[in-house]
């Protein structure tokens, strides 16, 4: 009877599981079938602009100035100003409509688990060695110290909701997306020497691009490229969260590209975050020296890196020897960790690191000389000081930002 009665209730949770699921799908699928429908509608019928600027600033309705603005302090959201001239027409719907299938770099949802437990969720506003700061989509602030975090990660669900649809009718929604498809950069007028203003015109003739090599031979996520030295017409391309340099090779009309280098676990990678840049020593094509800037993960701390790296004697493709690192700087958050690096005329390596986030260089970094952060810096590297696998150039101006990982931590 009890076994009897156990195989009973265990049929009937299961078939409420079920049922739960076969209900969750369905509402699912219907909301699929609402998005498609409303993206469908706003594509061919124009909305009224009037009506969807008062629906954008209807606080009950769309709610959308609850976490946007269109310039000034930024909220959750990211300011609007400009994004009908980022994206598409389809696009810009998708974006309200699959608030996830995008979400702009730096707004991300950020979850903070501490020792204790607790969870925080948000945008991160600020982040150094000492606390982390989250806004959440009501606007509110939390800190935590640095001590307290256990984990940070980062969630691929935007703040912004999934159903935004449900709280307008399919015109409305036409109508407020018509309104944002009119938030454009203002045109300026630019500015000379002296501050005399000019006016910015269109060019006369708009700037044309032409493939170099046909759609079987794209990179993913390629952020450089530049001339092999030493060859005629050869390229390396760097793919960015690949961790590999691909040699480009042009020659008697083929087109074709074998590997320079993949660096694999060497390097850390995410959206800002991977190989950077590379640069050639002067004397390549006989010392076979050259450069790279990106980003490793060393006890749990991500750091931007300089290393230099030998290519093989002939110069078509790495040697395969260890990186020997220059400079190092840590990175408090997960964008404006992009940077550059090239020889200058004067053979001295420049290199450019970005201001470490999160967003609009809450830190200052930017404004300390004595951080590599949002800084451009410049190398002897046929020398080195003591204690350095580097030199200063003499006449560098002072201070010089600091080599030491520390520095960034106090």
């Amino acid at each position: 009877m009890v076994v009897t009665c156990l195989l009973a209730l265990r049929w009937t949770n299961e078939s409420r599981f079920a049922a739960a699921q076969e209900t969750a799908q369905a509402s699912g699928k219907e909301e699929e079938i609402g998005r498609r429908e409303y993206l469908q509608y706003a594509l061919m019928n124009a909305g009224d602009v009037e009506r969807g600027k008062s629906l954008f600033n209807n606080k009950e309705r769309a709610q959308c100035d609850k976490c946007h603005m269109i310039n000034g302090m930024e909220k959750s959201g990211p300011n609007l100003d400009g994004i009908a001239d980022k994206y598409s027409w389809e696009q810009l719907l998708r974006q309200v409509l699959y608030p996830s299938e995008t979400i702009t770099r730096g707004f991300e949802q950020v979850k903070i688990r501490t020792h204790n437990g607790k969870v925080l969720a948000g945008r991160m506003e600020r982040s150094n060695q000492i606390q982390v700061k989250l806004v959440d989509a009501e606007g509110k602030v939390n800190s935590v110290n640095r001590s307290d975090i256990e984990e940070i990660s980062e969630s691929t669900v935007s703040f912004m909701p999934s159903d935004l649809q449900k709280s307008l009718t399919i015109v409305e929604f036409a109508d407020l997306m018509t309104y944002v498809r009119t938030l454009k950069l203002s045109k300026h007028d630019g500015f000379t020497d002296g501050g005399k203003k000019v006016a910015i015109g269109n060019v006369l003739r708009p700037v044309t691009l032409r493939p170099i090599h046909a759609a079987e031979l794209d990179f993913e996520n390629p952020v450089w490229c530049g001339a092999l030295p030493g060859t005629d017409s050869d390229m390396l391309v760097i793919e960015h969260m690949k961790r590999r340099i691909w040699r480009l090779i042009r020659a008697d009309d083929q087109v074709r590209k074998e590997l320079f280098l993949e660096l694999g676990a060497e390097v850390h990678t995410g959206s800002d975050q991977g190989v950077m840049s590379m640069a050639f020593h002067p004397d390549f094509v006989h010392n076979r020296r050259y450069f790279l800037e990106h980003e490793v993960k060393e006890e749990g701390i991500v750091k931007t890196t300089i290393v230099e790296r030998a290519a093989a004697n002939d110069g078509l493709k790495d040697s395969g020897q260890a990186s020997r690192r220059l400079i190092e700087t840590f990175q408090p958050a997960g964008n404006h960790n992009g940077g550059c690096i090239a020889f200058g005329p004067d053979g001295m390596l420049y290199a450019g690191f970005g201001d470490g986030g999160p967003q609009k260089d809450p830190n200052g970094y930017s404004q300390n000389p004595r951080i590599l952060l949002g800084s451009m810096i410049r190398l002897d590297v046929d020398h080195r000081d003591d204690g350095l696998e580097y030199a200063i150039p003499k006449d560098n101006p002072n201070p010089f930002p600091m080599n030491t990982i520390d520095l960034t931590r106090s």
